[in-house]
């Protein structure tokens, strides 16, 4: 699925909370209606319209927009006549709360030129008035519009101007929403604990002033920070309680990004009804308020649903009316995401025509993207030059045309001799040209000799370099187990091994003495050349527990492969903290032994998996390190036993760009456990390179099966 959700970042400051449409409330409604057909004033027009306006608040968007565009329409009339300095201060005030909630009806609504429109008339009004809480509020939603644009340093600096002039004034309100705002920021890049710190924040202000939307709201981004970070539950409980508190306050847009996002949570635990259900309530609220962008969105993350559940009509349906949607509004966000997921739906029907069609769309439209944001870069750049020629420009205009008028006076003086030297400059110009050209050639032609020179130097340097890493290959390989030992001691298994670089920070090892197997997965500090240098301490301080120290148990192993590995680093002048996570395990017959440092065992058996943590310890420097646990297990006919680094279930990728963690990686082993062993790395590998899709391999991984 798509990313969850994200709640709209606080778009305004120092308005009224948002109104529950009661009986009564219709009736001021109806009461307003007949005071602005009656009016004989157009004060007492405006006041009615403001006061309709801030009852509705945003809950019918494009009445909303109508009212204010009334209210502007008023105000503006009334400055083209004279009005008395009070009165026209009235006029200019309400322009500017017409113009900022204008604003915000288009961003509702996905228009966000016409919104920065308004925002930024809006600004220079309130700078001409010195209206320091209006110029607040220009920039804060300016810096929603780039948050949404996806210009995150321009979005971030303008929070952090904000924050600081409201902590100056002492605007509690617009603290917590300048906290929200730069929270939503930093975990949009993915610097989660400092988005909860400023959520947090914002929550504690808004509870202390009673703000029920602020409070909804800061519980909606918490709730999505915990659902991004894998924290399920804590991320429904909030969701819960924000869809509570928009519910009592009649907040239509609120009740449906939690809906929305319910939905998501349901989706990634599996409960595929409860998340059509709540996605299809958040669709239909949408569509009754005019979020055309919302729409579209969820439509999109319906239709994907759709399509993993194998309706693929249905969800072409879906996707079709995003798509839709999206060209009415022209978001090229929108129309990316949905060129990608028709590119796949048409793909799993066999419509190659289509599928290819709607993949060059996606492409197309994915690469547009790129390129705003490198015109957006160029267009500021292109400003800043042109402000600072045209303000050299008016500064010499003056100077510039007195020299022009005494260098003509000077010419016709100098006419006559610039004649005669003319010819002879000429000629010794032509010479030099001449001279420099071939001066130029033979420089040339000796660059061209050290370019080539140097670059066959680094051409044989890297040679050099790869072919040392080739070696290093070479050398951890022998003294890994061949994988026909390893068969031949444990007949029933597998070994999935993928070093990230030529050579690995991850290894297996394996080891038999007395009718007894040992085994172990290790996954060393680093990977590459660093963490294979490491592997190859950590293999033989195993060697060395077991052969020098004649050590069985997996406990005493790990205890005595610490200190040896502890007393192998304590060699360097510098202090080395690397060291290794292990799961080891000793089988004889059917009674298993294991201990690990920081990696577990699973045992899957009659479809369920059991799981055997290892000590929360490394292998290595440890302040408050500890002896090992062994635990005994009996193994039954059938048992499957797995141990593994974490390469495999931290790998990113999928549609969302996230790790793939040990909650599918259990379900995978599940789905797969019916399949003979021998099936099960190709399963696992295949898997893998699916999820991970063009993505970069981001660590070692080492996966190990032993069905008993």
């Amino acid at each position: 699925m798509q990313k969850l959700f994200s709640f709209f970042i606080a778009l305004f400051i120092g308005f009224s909370s948002i109104a529950q449409l009661s009986g009564e409330e219709i009736q001021q409604i109806d009461s307003l209606k007949e005071v602005i057909s009656t009016a004989k004033h157009d004060t007492i027009k405006i006041k009615a319209l403001i006061a309709w306006d801030n009852i509705i608040f945003f809950s019918e968007p494009e009445l909303d927009l109508a009212l204010n565009k009334q209210i502007l329409e008023i105000c503006e009339s009334n400055l083209t006549k004279k009005v008395s300095g009070n009165q026209k201060g009235i006029y200019i005030k309400n322009i500017c709360f017409s113009l900022n909630n204008l604003g915000i009806g288009y961003s509702i609504q996905g228009n966000f030129e016409e919104a920065i429109s308004y925002y930024r008339k809006n600004l220079k009004i309130c700078k001409e008035i010195g209206d320091q809480k209006g110029i607040i509020k220009s920039y804060n939603n300016m810096g929603n519009i780039y948050f949404e644009q996806g210009n995150l340093q321009m979005a971030l600096k303008i929070y952090y101007k904000n924050l600081n002039i409201h902590e100056e004034i002492g605007y509690h309100k617009g603290m917590a929403g300048c906290f929200n705002n730069i929270g939503t920021i930093y975990k949009k890049q993915k610097n989660f604990q400092q988005a909860l710190t400023y959520y947090q924040k914002s929550l504690k202000i808004e509870k202390e002033i009673d703000n029920k939307q602020g409070i909804a709201n800061s519980l909606e981004n918490i709730g999505i920070l915990y659902f991004d970070i894998g924290n399920y539950e804590q991320a429904y409980e909030s969701h819960e309680k924000s869809l509570n508190i928009f519910k009592k306050i009649g907040y239509k847009r609120g009740i449906a990004m939690c809906l929305g996002n319910i939905g998501e949570i349901y989706f990634a635990k599996g409960n595929i009804d409860e998340a059509y259900f709540n996605y299809n309530n958040s669709l239909n609220i949408f569509k009754e308020i005019g979020d055309k962008d919302r729409c579209a969105m969820t439509l999109n993350y319906i239709g994907i649903l759709c399509k993993d559940q194998g309706e693929l009509d249905k969800a072409l349906d879906k996707c079709l009316e995003a798509l839709q949607i999206a060209n009415e509004i022209k978001s090229l966000d929108h129309l990316d995401r949905v060129y990608k997921s028709l590119y796949e739906i048409y793909k799993m029907k066999g419509d190659s025509y289509k599928a290819l069609e709607m993949y060059e769309l996606h492409i197309t439209s994915n690469d547009s993207l790129a390129m705003i944001n490198g015109k957006r870069e160029k267009y500021e750049y292109e400003l800043n030059i042109e402000y600072e020629l045209l303000k050299q420009a008016d500064s010499m205009s003056f100077a510039k045309a007195k020299e022009t008028e005494r260098i003509q006076h000077q010419a016709d003086l100098k006419e006559a001799v610039n004649n005669r030297n003319f010819l002879y400059f000429g000629i010794g110009f032509l010479l030099l040209l001449v001279s420099v050209g071939f001066l130029a050639f033979f420089q040339k032609k000796k660059d061209h000799q050290i370019i080539a020179r140097q670059k066959q130097l680094v051409e044989e340097k890297n040679k050099d370099i790869i072919d040392s890493v080739n070696y290093a290959k070479r050398i951890q390989s022998g003294v890994l187990p061949p994988k026909k030992v390893l068969k031949q001691y444990l007949e029933d298994s597998f070994i999935l091994y993928l070093p990230k670089d030529i050579v690995a920070g991850d290894f297996y090892w394996m080891y038999t003495i007395n009718n007894m197997v040992l085994f172990a997965v290790a996954d060393c500090t680093g990977h590459g050349i660093p963490g294979a240098m490491v592997s190859v301490i950590g293999n033989n301080a195993l060697n060395r527990s077991v052969r020098e120290y004649g050590l069985t148990d997996p406990g005493k192993i790990l205890d005595r492969s610490r200190a040896i590995l502890i007393q192998e680093f304590e060699r360097s002048e510098e202090e080395v903290k690397d060291g290794m996570d292990i799961a080891l395990c000793t089988l004889r017959g059917n009674e298993l032994s294991f201990a690990g440092a920081n990696n577990p065992l699973w045992i899957i058996r009659n479809g369920e998996l059991l799981e055997t943590r290892g000590d929360s310890q490394p292998i290595g420097r440890f302040d408050q390190s500890k002896p090992f646990t062994t635990h005994e297990f009996e193994l039954q006919k059938g048992d499957t036993i797995y141990i593994f680094s974490d390469g495999f279930a931290d790998q990113f990728g999928g549609e969302k760009g996230k790790k793939f963690k040990k909650l599918n990686f259990k379900k995978l082993l599940l789905s797969i456990e019916d399949k003979p062993i021998a099936e099960h790395k190709k399963i696992i590998e295949e898997t893998f390179d699916s999820w991970k899709g063009e993505l970069e391999q981001i660590d070692d991984v080492c996966v190990m099966g032993v069905r008993v």
